[in-house]
């Protein structure tokens, strides 16, 4: 038996939502993940002309959550999603949105 871990990359794609997004990090560090999960959270700023991308950095100075901060100039969502896909260094790929508020047992 062996020790492998699964890799997870959980992909999110958001444009103009710097409002929100602190709930979305809080409810993310609040999960509980087994050990047996490495994971990382591929953020997409599909072309924001507000304040996402530094709402997105200041999460990542505070180290709670793995994020890869992506950025796909061009609007369209599948295009975002399309971005994070070929960057995810996961096994598995998990989709959500920059609106939810995930449980702490989710991932």
């Amino acid at each position: 038996m062996t020790n492998a871990r699964l890799q997870v990359s959980v992909i999110i794609s958001t444009r103009n939502r710097a409002d929100i997004l602190p709930r979305l990090f809080d409810a993310l560090a609040r999960m509980v993940v087994s050990p047996e999960v490495a994971w990382e959270l591929l953020l997409v700023d599909n072309g924001s002309n507000d304040a996402t991308a530094d709402a997105i950095r200041l999460e990542i100075a505070q180290q709670r959550l793995p994020i890869r901060l992506l950025s796909e100039p061009i609007p369209g969502k599948s295009r975002a999603l399309n971005r994070a896909i070929r960057q995810a260094r996961g096994e598995l790929l998990i989709f959500t949105d920059d609106d939810v508020e995930p449980e702490p047992g989710w991932l």
